[in-house]
């Protein structure tokens, strides 16, 4: 697999397997440091933590809706995708009309696709 992903990656993500699993897999396509969070309270832990260059945003994070964190990194500039077990409403694509989503489960591929293509959009 092709590197497609470089410097520090936020992973928003409340179940710890498919965390970690995530977490190598970025790892291994070149990020340089994956910040877990499982909470809203650690995505702003890390965001405050420095600049994030890539997030990937589990739409249900500890049983709230991530868009507050969605809406931090758009406004930072920051390119970022959802990924949920549930297509997101209409509402969502016109919120957030930049942000990429993957449904779950995805291949490995599948996510470095999305991640490229995001990446792309925004340099």
């Amino acid at each position: 697999m092709a590197p497609s992903i470089s410097g520090r990656v936020l992973l928003a993500e409340d179940n710890p397997v498919v965390a970690i699993d995530l977490a190598d897999l970025l790892e291994e396509a070149g990020a340089e440091r994956v910040e877990i969070a499982s909470s809203h309270e650690e995505c702003i832990g890390v965001l405050a933590a420095g600049k994030i260059d890539f997030a990937i945003l589990d739409i249900r994070l500890d049983d709230k809706e991530s868009f507050e964190i969605a809406e931090t990194l758009r406004d930072a500039g920051t390119p970022f995708i959802f990924i949920s077990g549930l297509q997101p409403s209409a509402d969502v694509a016109n919120r957030f009309p930049n942000a990429g989503f993957l449904e779950k489960p995805f291949s490995p591929d599948s996510l470095l696709a999305a991640i490229s293509t995001r990446m792309r959009k925004t340099s």
